[in-house]
């Protein structure tokens, strides 16, 4: 068995919090080839993440430092390595990749590492998944009703304690903590993390949070309100200067909400009093999916059909407007969360994990090992 890591955009903190433990754990039942790039605008590795897995055997490294190794970040691969790829002909590729170009050229399954999106039930920042695409979202494969049923019960008693949590303030004292106004219709508009280190933005829509806010805050009128809530990274980076302008220059049309240390909390609260949500490639379209609320989505990608998501901003104004804005399927809601929650996302510092558990991720999914574990304990 032979699993490949492709990483041209991982960061020093994704590899040494989740990488270098996946690869452990590939390590236990497959030949493993890991493919990285010196650190570049805080992507790829530097000596301390080598360092990191000097106890690991049997790992093959190949350091991608040609000259133009900055270009991998894009659309940059070269032939050369995907002929070193096809010739290793690995049972499963994982990357890190904002490249869709390249992984096309990749033979076997490839999937992408990214982050759990189960917002509000996941916020552990080691979660992850191994996904088909960057960002179609909200996708189940066909499952039984046997299996649906047994889904829904699992989820039921997380679902009733994640939703008396976001209880305990009421509407009118949250809305006036927040600053917002309860004469307005709301749209809650969760921001994108904004660093040189993030390549994923290259598939957004609009180039940056404040072009997405100048547009949306253009196109609505007085009777709306968008309430921004920037990532919090953003905030830890010091990227809020020309966003705090952006909010500024549209008055009461505009309100950043202050996330003051619970982002998550804010988020969510954002989103059960609020009308609507608009967003791009962002996992904050979970919450709304558990909240029930209309979805503008601006995206290249797709979503799936129960999401309900609208595509063109006139159609969701008016809608939301007129009372006549559709939410997500509640059942279909849960369902996909239980699937995200039981099947999909795994933290990858899990004692036990295997080659043999990451390959039946993609090679056998309705008789995965986790399904047996989940069942044997209910």
């Amino acid at each position: 068995m032979r699993i490949l890591f492709y990483l041209p955009i991982v960061t020093p903190w994704w590899f040494d919090a989740i990488v270098a433990p996946l690869i452990r754990a590939a390590s236990r039942g497959a030949d493993v080839t890991v493919m990285v790039p010196p650190l570049w605008r805080n992507t790829g590795v530097g000596a301390a993440q080598l360092r990191n897995c000097e106890d690991v055997e049997g790992v093959v490294w190949h350091i991608l430092d040609h000259p133009d190794h900055p270009r991998l970040r894009d659309a940059g691969a070269t032939p050369h390595l995907i002929d070193i790829v096809q010739e290793l002909s690995p049972d499963l590729t994982i990357c890190r990749s904002a490249d869709l170009e390249a992984i096309e050229h990749f033979p076997g399954p490839v999937r992408f590492l990214m982050e759990a999106t189960a917002l509000p039930f996941v916020t552990e920042p080691t979660r992850v998944w191994l996904s088909t695409s960057l960002f179609n979202h909200g996708f189940l494969p066909p499952l039984s009703s046997e299996r649906r049923a047994f889904l829904d019960a699992a989820i039921e008693p997380l679902w009733a304690e994640r939703g008396a949590v976001f209880d305990k303030m009421g509407k009118e004292e949250f809305l006036l903590s927040a600053g917002l106004d309860p004469g307005k219709k709301r749209i809650v508009v969760p921001l994108d993390y904004e660093h040189p280190e993030c390549f994923f933005d290259q598939h957004n829509i609009l180039p940056d949070n404040v072009a997405l806010i100048d547009e949306l805050a253009g196109r609505i009128g007085d009777d709306f309100q968008l309430a921004v809530a920037s990532h919090p990274r953003n905030e830890l980076h010091g990227y809020t200067a020309s966003l705090r302008g952006a909010v500024a220059r549209h008055g009461n049309k505009v309100c950043l909400v202050d996330q003051a240390g619970t982002p998550e909390l804010i988020s969510a609260l954002l989103t059960k009093h609020c009308d609507g949500m608009i967003v791009g490639n962002s996992a904050n379209f979970a919450l709304a999916a558990f909240f029930g609320k209309p979805l503008l989505r601006l995206s290249h990608f797709r979503s799936a059909p129960w999401l309900q998501t609208c595509d063109r901003s006139e159609d969701f104004f008016h809608a939301l407007r007129n009372g006549r804005a559709i939410g997500p399927s509640a059942s279909e809601a849960r369902l996909w969360f239980a699937y995200h929650l039981f099947q999909l996302s795994f933290d990858p510092r899990e004692s036990g994990l295997t080659a043999d558990h990451l390959i039946a991720k993609i090679d056998d999914p309705a008789e995965a090992v986790r399904w047996r574990a989940i069942e044997q304990a209910a």
